[in-house]
């Protein structure tokens, strides 16, 4: 196994990697499509991140988020990227992170104030 790896080009990862995300971004628009014009779930039990409202969408943000973290540490720590590069990426991500939270608050906030 740790053969096959060393052999992979830089090229083959970058093309590898860039496929992957392209699969997980069409995954995501057909998924968002789907479930666009359907009611949201609010109460009970949803897996999928589009059938969710806007406030148990920050829910779910808000308790990811820690994992999620917490995973990056581990997996920059176990590759050796725990670097410049590596703090500069994690920063990056948790930046994102938090300006999500912040527009999904302020929507969740917007609605409540539409509903009544």
């Amino acid at each position: 196994m740790k053969e096959w790896i060393a052999t992979i080009t830089i090229p083959q990862l970058l093309i590898g990697s860039i496929l992957l995300l392209g699969l997980a971004i069409i995954l995501n628009i057909v998924i968002y499509r789907k479930y666009r014009n359907q009611p949201k779930v609010d109460k009970g039990m949803a897996l999928v991140y589009h059938k969710l409202s806007t406030r148990r969408k920050l829910i779910r943000n808000l308790w990811m988020a820690p994992i999620f973290l917490g995973l990056l540490l581990l997996v920059m720590y176990l590759t050796d990227q725990m670097d410049p590069f590596g703090f500069f990426v994690f920063g990056v991500v948790t930046t994102i992170g938090i300006v999500d939270c912040i527009r999904l608050y302020r929507r969740w906030q917007q609605e409540k104030r539409e509903a009544h």
